[in-house]
């Protein structure tokens, strides 16, 4: 009896392992796959859709099915490249968060300069999907890279994502968690810890949080509302969320008669512009208000407790990881670094 179609697959997936199939190659064809294994058309189709299913191939190019990710399979050793040069791949040229995005980089220059490590910055150009495979070619082992989370464009892949899943480019990823990657992100969890505990003192026993009203991007939305939810929880709190993402049916909330204690937001610029609309409406008596992550592209404001995240201690951390860890870790290794409470400067009628 012949093989049957999972097991061609995991044949298929040993040789993706063992990098006999390495990244951009195709794997056979539905016809090669007939005459190898001696199975039907309709079998070798069910082979390129099981390995579809396990994240093992990108696209079909013609009768071939590419191997591109986003899953690369572990390696069978530890590989500790000799890195040469190291690159920091941003996400903004200009605006609020360049600032933060220069602090990191000023940091990773002084590690790389100590390391006598060439460094440069760049912005993190998109590439079509078909200049993909030409792009990959370009990538040298030799070069590092620190990369900003980026969101794709329509018919397009961010360059930052080919570093992440090139089995030879040493990478990690700041502010996300991206599958066989090195991550660094804020604590998500102690931050909320932190600023539960300080509405929690302020006498707040009921809070409403304002989900999805700002798009962070990655995991760190979720890890904020299920960070706050769950400090809320354990220290007996009325916890109520809102994700329509609509300020107004905020203010119409803290108009009736169940007013929350504290409002939680998860980014400073959504209690930043909360604020401002409580200003315009002439509310004078309002709930604690919270941000987090210290950014705002519309303004700081002095009556918010917030999270300032440690970014001198995050480029540490990727840094090390650059110089000293091999290669691609088996599933993925995130370090969460622990932020700063910053309580308001100025409190605010309740």
């Amino acid at each position: 009896m012949g093989k049957g179609y999972k097991e061609i697959a995991d044949e298929l997936e040993l040789e993706i392992a063992s990098g006999k199939l390495p990244l951009g190659s195709t794997v056979p064809s539905k016809r090669e796959l007939c005459e190898q294994f001696g199975v039907s058309n309709v079998t070798a189709g069910r082979v390129h859709n099981e390995l579809w299913a396990r994240n093992l191939v990108l696209k079909i190019r013609g009768s071939g099915v590419e191997v591109l990710g986003p899953f690369i399979p572990p390696r069978q050793k530890m590989i500790y490249p000799k890195i040469r040069k190291l690159t920091f791949l941003h996400n903004v040229k200009s605006g609020p968060l360049r600032g933060s995005q220069v602090l990191i980089s000023d940091s990773l220059r002084r590690h790389a300069e100590e390391r006598k490590v060439e460094y440069n910055e760049e912005y993190g150009e998109q590439v079509p999907f078909s200049g993909v495979r030409t792009a990959l070619k370009t990538l040298d082992p030799s070069h590092a890279y620190v990369i900003s989370v980026q969101n794709p464009q329509p018919n397009k892949l961010p360059v930052s994502y080919l570093c992440l899943m090139h089995p030879d480019i040493h990478s990690v990823l700041v502010d996300g968690i991206f599958p066989q990657s090195y991550c660094v992100v804020c604590d998500h969890f102690d931050g909320m810890e932190k600023l539960v505990d300080y509405v929690y003192s302020r006498g707040a026993r009921k809070v409403l949080y304002l989900d999805r009203f700002y798009l962070l991007g990655n995991s760190n939305v979720s890890e904020r509302f299920y960070g706050c939810r769950m400090a809320c929880e354990r220290r007996g709190m009325g916890f109520r969320v809102i994700d329509t993402a609509c300020y107004e049916d905020v203010l119409e909330i803290l108009r009736s008669k169940d007013v929350p204690d504290a409002v939680m937001c998860p980014q400073d610029s959504v209690a930043v512009r909360l604020l401002r609309m409580l200003d315009s409406a002439g509310m004078k008596k309002r709930p604690l208000i919270t941000g987090f992550d210290g950014f705002s592209v519309i303004g700081d404001d002095p009556r918010i407790a917030t999270i300032r995240l440690d970014r001198k201690t995050m480029a540490r951390i990727m840094a090390e990881i650059i110089f000293t860890k091999p290669l691609n870790p088996v599933i993925y290794d995130v370090v969460r670094v622990p932020g700063q409470f910053v309580p308001p400067q100025r409190i605010t009628n309740r």
